[in-house]
């Protein structure tokens, strides 16, 4: 008869922040002691964990080094009766490596280097690590101890154990097939995989690739929240066993610290003896107290995922809830009072000020309001009672009308203003937009005319705004966010130092036309467990307009630039699929039947005479939140030269 072995594990979901070790130290030793609790023997923590992942440049730094072996070995001596996976920048032979290393005991029994780097999109671990060789293994000298150092298996009680360090798991030439040679009947994956729209799908995939394929047990451990400033990580541990998921963590949880823990039943079939150790990793053996399932206490309880992972409309509620998310931890992480935002009574800037709303109604669902508190630096906090008193005292907007505002929008913001509880400003700037104009035109000695001088005439109201933004942020110590999308980015059709202010660009990687659709979700059905805002479907009834030029011209966003959805395809043809403009034409009028070949062919060339003339603009864009599976931020997925002639001229 086959005897069965039992291995209970434990994945953790962390809310790291670089360079914070102390922080990081604190709840890593936290989601030990809930392992513990559970009586795991073995629990894994996310890539690059002590140090935070997104240090940067500072990986370079002497102090991070040292610190981060420094706090390897204080959370060590944490590690009595149970195994811990933990993640660690290594220098070695002149080289940094992103490394995970295997402690217990007080102990440490090696470190793993990663393999293969993340160097698309996002990524750009090349600059800062170097990859480790296949099948390569030494030791390393740390406080005196000989450490093993390479492609490493660890068997704990005759059960082999191999790691893959996240984008390892990614390639095709993954280490999880030698490991499978090597008798391993467990791999960890210690990952730091930003959030993105359908990525988790991807994730399973993969986890599900390697334990009905390679090996039969597979664990995956993710970072969670705002780490650093502009990735959002969801979480979302996985454990799987013999070909299916046995367990799953929530994703998007703004709890600090979160432990999903599963028993693992090893066969004697799991276990593969080999004879043969030469060419395989160095095998590390070690012993563990363990017992069996059921004389552990407490008995082991899969809780439901909520409601929103399983829903119909999957992406609007991950869009919600990764930036959400972002802004709570960047207002937390920075220090801040909460968000003013300038309304313009069209969709992008109230779009801002329901993710700001959503973001402080998400956390106190999940913390309470006496944790919101002391994350945050709020002003007068014990006067703050209800959350209604938070949302009006953390959220600012501001409606600031020149004689080409409308009342219409005047309304609108104010609409969504009330709909979210913030407090609500209306301010008249025409008369400054007039004295601007009259100092420039006194200096030039000229009158400025629409007819001449349009673009200036537009632009003067939108920098004329930002003044008093940034004074109500100021004052009230808050973020101002600034309201550009994606597709406005991607054309240049914001103006600098006007709608672009701000401190943090929440909705920059998403596009207008997905934005659209959110909205439209958003004041029907709203949140899972939350509620909609419907003021959003009055404007979705009105034309986008900037309302700079006057009233009498019937201004719209899309007749100054393009169909919105033609616009969005353009984009995605260029960045994701890397087409030419004849190649762009010819899919597009294959997908838009109803608008003339010329005119696409015209909106083709429009586009990519403004995204080579507005780089610059991108360059100076506030930093954004990564959302959709690519992005134009040129610091964090799309680098592109501010000064070229790319497509300027048609193919010969």
């Amino acid at each position: 008869m086959t005897k069965n072995v039992s291995l209970r594990v434990s994945a953790a979901t962390l809310n790291q922040c670089a360079l914070d070790f102390k922080g990081n130290e604190r709840r890593i030793l936290e989601a030990i002691s809930e392992a513990r609790a559970f009586r795991s023997s073995l629990l894994l923590c996310p890539e690059l964990s002590i140090s935070g992942y997104g240090c940067e440049d500072a990986f370079f730094l002497p102090h991070t080094q040292e610190r981060s072996l420094h706090h390897l070995l204080k959370i060590a001596q944490a590690t009595d009766s149970i195994s811990v996976c933990v993640g660690l920048p290594i220098a070695y032979h002149f080289a940094l490596y992103n490394c995970a290393a295997f402690i217990t005991n007080g102990k440490i029994l090696g470190i793993v280097p990663k393999r293969f780097l993340a160097v698309d999109g996002l990524h750009y671990e090349y600059r800062w690590f170097k990859p480790w060789p296949k099948g390569a293994s030494t030791t390393i000298q740390i406080e005196g101890m000989s450490i093993p150092f390479g492609d490493l298996v660890f068997e704990l009680n005759g059960i082999r154990i191999g790691l893959e360090v996240c984008n390892d798991a990614w390639v095709s030439d993954r280490p999880a097939h030698e490991l499978k040679n090597c008798g391993v009947s467990l791999i960890l994956n210690p990952s730091a995989s930003h959030a993105e729209l359908a990525k988790i799908e991807t994730r399973k995939s993969i986890v599900l690739s390697a334990s009905t394929n390679l090996v039969p047990h597979y664990v995956y451990a993710n970072l969670v929240g705002n780490e650093s400033g502009r990735t959002v990580y969801d979480g979302g541990a996985i454990i799987a066993s013999h070909k299916e998921i046995i367990a799953e963590g929530q994703r998007l949880s703004f709890q600090q610290v979160g432990v999903t823990t599963a028993d693992l039943s090893i066969t004697e079939m799991d276990l593969i003896p080999i004879e043969d150790q030469k060419g395989l990793p160095t095998l590390i053996t070690f012993s563990s107290k363990t017992s069996s399932p059921s004389s552990r206490n407490p008995v082991l309880a899969t809780l439901p995922l909520p409601a929103w992972q399983s829903s119909e409309n999957v992406r609007f509620e991950e869009m919600t809830r990764i930036i959400a998310l972002g802004l709570y931890d960047y207002l937390r992480k920075s220090h801040a009072s909460g968000y003013v935002i300038s309304l313009s009574g069209g969709l992008d800037s109230a779009a801002v000020a329901i993710l700001a709303y959503y973001s402080l109604y998400f956390a106190e669902k999940e913390l309470g309001l006496d944790q919101i508190k002391k994350d945050l630096s709020l002003k007068n906090k014990d006067q703050i009672q209800s959350f209604q008193q938070l949302t009006q005292q953390a959220i600012t907007c501001v409606y600031q009308a020149t004689s080409n505002s409308s009342i219409t929008t005047a309304a609108l913001a104010e609409s969504i203003s009330n709909a979210i509880g913030a407090s609500h400003y209306n301010i008249d700037i025409d008369p400054l937009v007039a004295q601007y104009k009259s100092i420039v035109s006194q200096a030039l000695g000229q009158q400025l005319t629409w007819e001449e001088h349009d673009v200036a005439l537009q632009n003067i109201q939108a920098r004329t705004r930002s003044p008093a933004a940034w004074l109500f942020a100021n004052l009230k110590n808050a973020l101002l966010l600034a309201t550009s999308n994606r597709s406005e980015g991607a054309v240049g059709y914001a103006t600098m130092d006007g709608d672009t202010s701000g401190s943090l660009s929440p909705i920059a990687g998403v596009d207008k036309v997905f934005l659209q659709g959110w909205a439209h979700w958003m004041g029907n059905m709203g949140p899972k467990d939350a509620h909609a805002i419907p003021e959003l479907l009055k404007i979705l009834a009105t034309q986008p307009t900037a309302e700079l030029r006057p009233l009498g011209q019937n201004q719209t966003d899309e007749t100054d630039l393009m169909p919105y959805k033609v616009l969005a395809r353009i984009q995605e043809l260029f960045i994701v699929n890397h087409q030419t403009p004849d190649e762009i034409v010819k899919q597009l009028t294959a997908e838009f039947p109803s608008r003339q070949e010329s005119e696409l062919e015209g909106d083709t060339k429009r586009f990519f005479e403004l995204f080579r003339r507005n780089q610059w603009k991108r360059e100076r864009l506030a930093p954004s939140f990564h959302v959709d599976r690519f992005s134009l931020d040129p610091r964090g997925w799309y680098r592109f030269p501010i000064l070229s002639q790319l497509f300027d001229e048609p193919a010969k």
